[in-house]
């Protein structure tokens, strides 16, 4: 019985999960795209626009269709913007790009009980510490005249 095989080979197709990846300074990162192509597709990295190689420090490697970039040990240098680039004989695609900070990008408190249920002299404080250094807040509640309080800092 004769049969028909249909090869369908287009331009590669990227999926990136994450396109904000928060690190520390000599923490493990790795950064991936999911890259569909057939045939198959060469991929290679950008850092702010301009090609990376595998450095001491810093390597690719490919795991099936799942291409990443793996950081051994994050130095302040490589936070930045990076982009996934799959090239085959149908085309080129970028991904997204992919950011890599050290930076806590919000934080957020809520309270959400009448302010007049706290003595006058109430304050809360809280800290966090982000890679570029310590950051702490205090804030009176009575400074409030609202019953609840939503505060959003964004860095």
């Amino acid at each position: 019985m004769p049969f028909c095989v249909i090869f369908i080979s287009d331009a590669p197709e990227i999926d990136i999960e994450e396109d904000l990846v928060t690190s520390e300074k000599d923490y493990e990162t790795k950064l991936k795209c999911v890259v569909h192509a057939e045939p198959k597709a060469k991929v290679h990295w950008l850092k702010d626009n301009a090609p990376v190689s595998d450095l001491g420090h810093v390597h690719t490697f490919t795991e099936g269709n799942r291409h990443f970039y793996h950081i051994a040990k994050t130095q302040v240098s490589d936070f930045g913007k990076y982009t996934c680039i799959a090239t085959n004989s149908k085309g080129t695609t970028n991904s997204k790009e992919i950011e890599l900070t050290g930076m806590f990008l919000k934080l957020s408190l809520m309270i959400n009980t009448p302010l007049k249920s706290y003595p006058a002299d109430t304050h809360v404080k809280w800290a966090w510490w982000s890679y570029f250094k310590f950051f702490s807040q205090s804030v009176g509640l009575m400074s409030f005249s609202s019953f609840k309080y939503f505060l959003v800092y964004r860095f």
